[in-house]
């Protein structure tokens, strides 16, 4: 295989370690990874190619099935991926994570789950902008690195946000950005066992349910989240019997939510980087396979 950093040297291990690829696959996927951070443009398959064109082994429509034909899990990348940026973390450190949706505009009728998305990025209060493609929630660990003011937020989970009406077409369970959220929260609590969890998002991420899910992981999960703009707060409940629904952080201060609150805004940097810098929205796929793989392989690579 071919040189690759030093700095993605314990990651490959990793992943060569887990055994999740064969190895004239994960020759490929690498190949295609670090083509991913060194191509210009648009980031398809084939002008990625171009970019490392020396490099490559074997025909070149192996590269081109990688995505829709290999078999390999996404989990368990995730789950490598996870355990390398906690790494990053003090052993004992409470795990600091953000989540926000995003649109990853897509053209082509023909691709899988394709619908409209309201895209946030150029809509304003007055006026809606619409986008073509998929929404994606994405779940980044907050790192405080040496020699940095703000904390770095580093993808390591995504999830694909399905509508009911292209849940209807496709097939499939309408999936929100909430029920993502607590199903990346189980896949993470059972990654890290000896860990505890603080969860900050917007409205569409932290849900009544997603209070409900951290009141019965108290001792695990804390959510900060908004409420909504109309709601009047007056006093405290009067009923002693009445259940708490802060989700175990009765004890926070007013300041302390506010911090990890403002936190989440790293994602947004996040975002804008991935699409100036890894080519985010320029990808060609279709098929679900590919739609299911690529863009969580760009979030990937931006984390490492």
């Amino acid at each position: 295989m071919f040189s690759i950093s030093p700095a993605a040297e314990p990651l490959l291990a990793a992943i060569v370690e887990a055994g999740i690829f064969t190895r004239p696959t994960l020759k490929r996927f690498v190949a295609l990874m670090t083509a991913l951070i060194v191509t210009m443009g648009r980031r398809t398959v084939s002008h990625s190619m171009v970019a490392i064109e020396p490099l490559l082994e074997g025909h070149w429509s192996n590269y081109h099935r990688l995505y829709s034909s290999a078999k390999f899990s996404m989990n368990c990348l995730a789950a490598v991926l996870v355990r390398r940026v906690v790494a990053l973390l003090p052993a004992d450190a409470v795990i600091q994570l953000a989540a926000d949706d995003t649109v990853d505009g897509k053209e082509g009728d023909c691709v899988w789950a394709r619908s409209a998305h309201r895209d946030p990025v150029r809509s304003t209060h007055s006026t809606t902008k619409i986008k073509f493609g998929h929404k994606w929630l994405v779940m980044c660990v907050l790192v405080q690195l040496k020699g940095w003011d703000r904390p770095w937020a580093l993808p390591v989970m995504c999830g694909l946000c399905i509508s009911p009406k292209t849940a209807g077409t496709i097939k499939r369970r309408p999936k929100t950005a909430s029920q993502l959220a607590r199903q990346m929260l189980v896949c993470l609590m059972r990654w890290l066992p000896d860990r505890k969890f603080t969860l900050a998002g917007d409205y569409q991420v932290v849900t009544h349910q997603t209070v409900g899910f951290a009141q019965r992981h108290a001792d695990r999960v804390t959510v900060v989240g908004g409420m909504r703009g109309d709601a009047n707060l007056y006093a405290a409940p009067t009923n002693p019997n009445r259940k708490s629904r802060c989700g175990g952080d009765v004890a926070a201060t007013a300041v302390w939510i506010i911090q990890q609150y403002a936190r989440r805004w790293s994602i947004e940097v996040t975002f804008e980087e991935s699409r100036a810098l890894l080519g985010l929205e320029t990808t060609r796929h279709w098929c679900k396979q590919s739609v299911l793989r690529v863009t969580p392989s760009c979030w990937g690579c931006s984390a490492s």
